[in-house]
């Protein structure tokens, strides 16, 4: 057997990877709604932010009010990924233990700096992942309370083709925004996390088993296999990382949550024979759509997972044309807030002709009983 066959059979197994794993993720994904999808805000947000400069806020997963937001569903991920073990004690070995190690660094840098050791030719890890959340519910009283300013604030309907025009992710790296129906279910995250994993364990298996076929000596298949579980490892990750977003806590199930989501991942390895190399699997946001923001504590109550200063990342498509309704909280005076939404539409540029029709943007009066 010479260099070029196993470089070619090692880039077959690979290739079949990416096809068994695009076909599950687009399997698996949720598919761009049907129906109207609402963003509550404070009146604040939306008169500065979406309406004057037309941008949406995608926030850092950290600074979120779920404390165990991505990392309950990294936690599911390695514990389902932990089950495999026993079963073979050479792929456990080989593949899935330091996947075990790698994978938490991918999102947590302090997680990186424990398994560092293990890790020889990586140099660094970079990751992020922001998030924008929308309700299908229309004048939902529970959203006012918890993102409506207590029933101050609005509740922006968005159309259908806004999120049509993000396809999931399959593979492709681009910064753009992916849509997911968020899950609350651990068994079907865990069946798709499973769906994946089983994809590149039977590559690896293949792998092993062709060596031994070829009688590869011990030293020699060591260095193959290792080689090779670092590929198959970044291109696994590249498909089990758009997952994360997509599960919560059963505890928030009654929001009901539709969200878009920013990945950006990068592994930086150590230069081997002077090449320096970089995985990359999902391309760094524009320095110029990167932002802070500031939240003030509730006032008296202690919030330790969320800090003063959480970063941002601006959308990169958003129009006034993509509106469909804007409701005006239940704590609001209806008609001041009507004169002021539609000023603020004339003064953005936005038709006075188109206010109210079917074909544009209506403003509506919340329901809920709430002062």
């Amino acid at each position: 057997m010479t260099q070029e066959q196993l470089f070619k059979y090692q880039q077959e197994l690979l290739s079949e990877f990416e096809n068994d794993a695009k076909g599950i993720l687009k399997d698996i994904s949720t598919p761009s709604p049907s129906h109207i999808l609402y963003h509550y805000t404070s009146f604040n947000n939306f008169s500065t932010r979406i309406i004057k400069n037309r941008e949406f806020c995608y926030t850092d997963f950290r600074h979120l009010n779920d404390p165990t937001e991505v990392i309950l569903s990294t936690e599911v991920l390695l514990k389902a990924i932990n089950g495999r073990r026993g079963e073979n004690d050479k792929l456990q070995e080989i593949f899935w233990q330091p996947f075990l190690d790698i994978f938490p660094a991918i999102l947590k840098p302090e997680n990186f700096e424990k398994v560092r050791h293990n890790f020889r030719l990586i140099d660094k890890i970079e990751s992020n992942i922001y998030t924008l959340s929308f309700c299908q519910k229309t004048d939902y009283l529970p959203m006012w309370r918890w993102y409506g300013d207590d029933g101050r604030g609005i509740s922006i309907g968005l159309k259908p083709a806004y999120f049509a025009s993000h396809p999931v992710v399959e593979g492709d790296r681009s910064p753009r925004p992916v849509y997911t129906d968020v899950l609350y279910d651990e068994n079907k995250f865990v069946s798709a996390v499973n769906r994946i994993s089983d994809a590149a364990e039977h590559k690896m298996k293949k792998l092993i088993e062709f060596c031994k076929k070829k009688n590869v000596s011990a030293d020699g298949f060591q260095e193959i296999a290792t080689s090779f579980a670092r590929e198959l490892h970044n291109r696994l990750v590249s498909y089990l990382l758009p997952l994360m977003p997509a599960f919560k806590h059963q505890g928030y199930q009654d929001e009901n949550e539709h969200r878009l989501y920013y990945l950006e991942c990068k592994v930086t390895y150590k230069p081997e024979d002077n090449k320096p190399s970089t995985f990359f699997p999902f391309d760094e946001i524009p320095a110029e759509r990167r932002g802070i923001k500031y939240r003030k504590p509730v006032e008296g109550i202690c919030l330790p997972y969320i800090e003063h200063k959480i970063p941002f990342v601006r959308s990169d498509k958003f129009s006034l044309e993509d509106i469909a309704e804007i409701w005006v909280g239940p704590c609001v005076h209806f008609d001041c807030a009507r004169e002021q939404i539609i000023k603020l539409l004339l003064e953005a540029g936005y038709a006075i002709s188109k206010i109210g029709t079917e074909e544009g943007i209506k403003i509506k009066k919340s329901q809920a009983p709430y002062r």
